[in-house]
């Protein structure tokens, strides 16, 4: 999709589809990182991936979304210097956020492809 041409709902139809994808990669990245080897490597994937998501809300102002992955990239990052080889990672707090990160993605996914916009801090559902 060239950006130029690409209209509100089509680029977030785009985010859906890729927010899904980076999101399922986080999982799949998280679940590595609980066995006991390469859970370095694996934080490395699952940053990455929650970096994806995260770009992709901030340039849609999807503030939820981009707290969420914000609060994931720095629970990788608090745990990175704790890792020892042949330790699994904790994980159950990722996970957490893996699972916040699907209802919200869920939410923010309404018939017909397009994205209703995070609510305002503080707003009333």
């Amino acid at each position: 999709m060239n950006l130029t041409d690409a209209t509100p709902a089509g680029l977030r139809l785009a985010f859906l589809q890729d927010a899904r994808y980076f999101l399922e990669q986080f999982v799949l990245a998280v679940h590595a990182a609980s066995g006991a080897d390469g859970a370095s490597q694996a934080f490395g994937q699952a940053g990455e991936s929650l970096r994806g998501v995260r770009i992709g809300a901030e340039f849609l102002g999807l503030t939820t979304v981009t707290a969420l992955c914000r609060e994931g990239e720095g629970e990788l990052l608090m745990q990175l210097p704790r890792l020892r080889p042949g330790q699994p990672a904790s994980t159950q707090t990722l996970m957490h956020i893996a699972a916040a990160l699907h209802a919200e993605i869920a939410r923010i996914a309404v018939p017909g492809g397009s994205v209703a916009p995070s609510p305002a801090p503080g707003a009333l559902p």
